[in-house]
């Protein structure tokens, strides 16, 4: 018995020592995890929705990330201090923290808790390493009650002094015919996509997980991370959109096969669910401008509950800077609406409060740059999530959009027109292509008129505008009015409210064609080194009429023109004996003030074919460098030789008598001594005889004779043929002028001897002899 006994002794003690061992363990991974971690906050307690810090920092410097859990009702604000990244980890209620390389492992974080109770943070890293916990109070601050209504509920309840929608400044309350009323004002948007369902089959355009959902049922149950898309929801830019919404947190049913569009509910524990809501087109690309808004109406129905006066249906809207409107109609906030729907802001969100049978239709108007955040839970007045009770206590109709326009609440503003470039290559007419997108509005809200208007200045020929066509997305003409103001050359296309009506979604093209005004003196200020004239054209629309857009029309200038000369060419010649100038004649441009130019042969040749051909010969506008080509017939000939002309007359002019010996030079002649030769390869030789001498008309006798000086040599003249010049080939275009060089050293010259010159006029004659010379 004692040996059984000491052995359960030392059992005992070695449990004892490994326990002992283990809490040493514990104690000195705590202490080490403290040591690298740490956080802290700069109060102990703070009123539910102010703000307060909390410092991180990991003391190594040697961790690369951090993660901090998130309770309910905790939200992360912004980064206070500190060189890090940080990420608000939604889907796994966490935030988590990057170190920046190079820096202090230090940062400053700005939170508010929305729901009263011990706020507790802790911090881990990637190595498991805690840190220590700091913790804040949340409290709710005492009021007073000031509303009756509420004298139910105790002073430090989660939900007093709610604010009656219809009293609330977050709020903005519209009449029947879409006008604004009263609360929060609406901004005009430039654009808004209202989320509409305007599909034909509700069950086929549901998109789960990127797959089609194969068995849609009125209780489709989806869990976190699963993302719902719809396709067909809204309008933009002449197509279809697609509504994307993320389950973020708990499982929730959705109707998406009896009611359409589809409610949203949860039935489990905790009555609770998050939704992450954005817009696509239809290529999945997300829709994200600025300038564009999304509408979403959302209905929030609540039926019987177990215990009204202990119940709310708290629906909060995030981010609220994003939201730029929470719409209703004047009309839903009486009888079951009225004292049961609340609106009020609640940290970064605004709260929409309904009780038991609150029916309710709002339109909620946001910015397509950020996404939609949306929660809805099922609270007891001390802000505690009521348990589910079947039948009973459960969230049951969130509906996130609409098939009717009739749940929009305001009009939808027609967004400004766009222009496309128009390339004219071919007239001188600025082609106009003009878009404007058309929405479905909610029945009673459609414009009596709405035109597009447009304007290309005193560029066009205001009075020369051709047929407007204006067809719909399906290529179906559409009945329009057109007028026009004198005064300022603007053009309005213009569509009654039935024919909007009856195009709801759709987009308008509207093309036709202006003649150029080329006497405008501004028109060759928009002329452009492509060769274009890039016309402006402005546009606008009846609803947004300050919104202008600015585009342009592009019409080519034309190249100049003339009107060819006809040449005749010998053959074996080349073109480069043609002048540019010669060839054209009546030069236009279509600018009155321009100049045009021949400036070259566009392709030198040699005519090597007897017959007819062209040449091209380039044009140019002095203003625009635009060149054009004029055709230039041209007829090769063999050619000939020819004496084309010899002087009526050579004159030696008057003549002093000498008693010495002179050499006289031609002093003029009447008309020219010329030779043509167009035989490219032609030679020829010129003669010359005496065929009457130089003789005196009184006394008869003879004077001197004649000598012709060439190239220094001097060669008599006399009854038989003398071979005077020679060449070949002279071109067409100007024969070859031999006479013009006659001078005292070269041509034709009179030898006169002593004593031989009387007083009195001589006269005598030449005879010219053009010939074939020996190739």
């Amino acid at each position: 018995m004692r040996k059984w006994l000491d052995v359960l002794v030392g059992c005992i003690s070695l449990l004892a020592i490994g326990i002992l061992l283990l809490s040493f363990s514990q104690v000195f991974a705590e202490n080490d995890s403290f040591d690298s971690l740490a956080v802290s906050s700069n109060v102990d307690k703070i009123t539910a929705n102010s703000p307060f810090e909390i410092t991180v920092k990991d003391k190594t410097n040697t961790s690369n990330k951090i993660v901090i859990p998130l309770k309910d009702g905790l939200v992360y604000q912004e980064q206070k201090q500190g060189d890090a990244t940080i990420k608000n980890d939604s889907v796994n209620n966490q935030l988590v923290i990057e170190w920046k390389s190079g820096g202090e492992h230090e940062t400053i974080l700005s939170f508010v808790s929305s729901k009263p109770g011990t706020v507790t943070l802790q911090a881990f890293d990637e190595a498991h390493h805690v840190s220590n916990t700091a913790s804040v109070l949340v409290q709710n601050e005492p009021k007073e009650v000031k509303n009756s209504q509420f004298s139910n509920r105790t002073i430090d309840s989660a939900f007093d002094n709610l604010t009656p929608f219809d009293q609330s400044p977050y709020g903005t309350i519209m009449d029947a015919k879409g006008n604004y009323v009263s609360g929060k004002a609406v901004k005009k948007s430039k654009e808004i996509i209202p989320l509409i369902y305007y599909g034909k089959q509700s069950s086929k355009d549901i998109i789960k997980n990127g797959a089609p959902e194969r068995y849609p049922s009125i209780n489709s149950e989806y869990d976190p991370g699963t993302i719902i898309k719809v396709k067909n929801v809204g309008f933009h830019q002449g197509e279809p959109c697609v509504l994307a919404i993320r389950i973020i947190s708990t499982r929730v049913t959705m109707d998406v096969f009896n009611q359409f569009p589809m409610s949203v509910g949860r039935s489990g524990d905790p009555l609770k669910f998050e939704l992450e809501i954005w817009v696509e087109d239809a290529n999945g690309n997300e829709i994200q401008d600025p300038g564009l808004d999304i509408l979403l109406p959302m209905k929030i129905k609540i039926s019987k509950l177990s215990d009204g006066k202990n119940r709310n249906v708290v629906t909060l809207l995030s981010n609220r800077s994003g939201i730029s409107n929470v719409l209703v109609r004047d009309a839903s906030l009486s009888g079951t609406g009225a004292g049961s729907s609340f609106l009020d802001v609640s940290g970064e969100n605004y709260q929409l409060l309904g009780k038991e049978w609150s029916n309710m239709d709002y339109n909620i108007l946001y910015n397509s740059t950020q996404h939609l955040f949306l929660s809805a839970s099922l609270q007891d007045n001390n802000g505690d999530y009521v348990p589910y009770v079947r039948y009973v206590d459960y969230l049951s109709y969130h509906k996130l959009f609409s098939a009717s326009s009739s749940d929009m609440v305001m009009q939808i503003p027609y967004a400004p027109p766009s222009t496309k470039v128009e390339k004219n290559e071919k007239t001188v007419k600025a082609n106009f292509n003009i878009d404007q997108t058309l929405v479905a509005q909610n029945p009673s809200f459609y414009p009596n008129d709405f035109s597009v208007n447009f304007s290309m200045g005193d560029l066009v020929k205001a009075n020369s505008l051709y047929s407007i066509q204006v067809i719909d997305k399906d290529q179906r003409a559409v009945q329009v009015s057109r007028s026009s103001d004198a005064n300022t050359g603007t053009i309005s296309i213009t569509a009654n409210k039935s024919v909007l009506s009856q195009l709801a979604n759709n987009q308008l093209s509207i093309t036709g064609s202006f003649d150029l005004n080329t006497d405008a003196p501004d028109l060759i200020n928009t002329f452009q080194s492509d060769g274009f004239f890039h016309i402006p054209i402005e546009v606008a629309n009846s609803d947004q009429p300050d919104m202008k857009v600015k585009g342009e029309t592009l019409v080519k200038m034309p190249p100049p023109t003339g009107t060819p000369i006809s040449q005749v060419v010998s053959l074996h010649s080349s073109s480069d004996e043609l002048n540019p100038d010669d060839l054209v004649t009546d030069l236009k441009s279509i600018l009155p003030q321009d100049k045009i130019k021949a400036v070259a042969i566009k392709e030198p040749r040699k005519f090597e074919q007897l017959g007819s051909t062209s040449v091209d010969v380039v044009v140019e506008s002095e203003l625009t460098h635009v060149q054009g080509i004029v055709t230039v017939p041209v007829e090769v000939k063999t050619g000939d030789l020819q004496l084309t002309n010899v002087p009526q007359s050579i004159d030696f002019g008057t003549v002093l008598i000498s008693s010495a010996l002179q050499d006289v030079p031609v002093k003029k002649t009447i008309s020219n001594l010329a030779v043509q030769e167009t035989r490219y390869f032609g030679k020829w030789e010129l003669g010359a005889t005496v065929s009457k001498p130089i003789t005196g008309k009184v006394s008869k006798k003879t004077l001197g004779k004649l000598f012709y000086l060439s190239g220094g040599e001097k060669r008599p003249l006399s009854n038989g043929l003398q071979i005077l010049e020679n060449g070949g080939y002279t071109g067409r275009k100007e024969p070859l002028d031999i006479s013009k060089t006659w001078n005292k050293e070269n041509g034709l010259i009179l030898e006169i001897k002593q004593g031989e010159a009387l007083h009195e006029a001589y006269q005598g004659e030449i005879t010219w002899t053009l010939r074939d010379a020996p190739i």
